[in-house]
């Protein structure tokens, strides 16, 4: 392959890795698990919603309900979400708000994005969203 291909080639790979990497990547990815999430509160799928929460949200989930997870998680009273409206990235943690008026925040892990609250409602002014669950 001559030089300047191989420049070309590099610099196309290069400009696809960053595309693939950028705000649109994540934010498609935040709304994907906040979507799964919903789905599976509204199915009532237990096991399927525990994949998506974060260690921590997890594991308080479980000690304030005194239930493995999947129980614990439909046993919830967590409002219908509605469509979402937005996104939010702040480095490694984001809120995707929905149409109701509603927001799931999240964090990144190693297993890419995980809810760490969900049934957020904002609260009186200058005091943090009131969430059903949280981490």
């Amino acid at each position: 392959m001559e030089p300047a291909v191989r420049s070309i080639a590099a610099l196309t790979v290069a400009a696809t890795l960053v595309v693939g990497c950028g705000p649109g990547g994540r934010e498609d990815d935040i709304r994907s698990v906040t979507q799964g999430f919903e789905t599976a509160i509204e199915a009532r799928d237990g096991e399927r919603a525990c994949a998506l929460l974060g260690a921590d949200t997890r594991s308080k989930l479980e000690q304030e309900e005194k239930s493995p997870c999947p129980e614990a998680i439909v046993s919830l009273e967590l409002p219908p979400a509605g469509a979402i409206s937005d996104t939010e990235v702040f480095l490694t943690s984001a809120v995707a708000r929905t149409s109701a008026g509603g927001s799931t925040f999240l964090d990144e892990s190693s297993l890419g994005w995980r809810v760490s609250a969900a049934g957020c409602r904002p609260g009186p002014p200058d005091e943090p969203y009131e969430c059903v669950l949280e981490g």
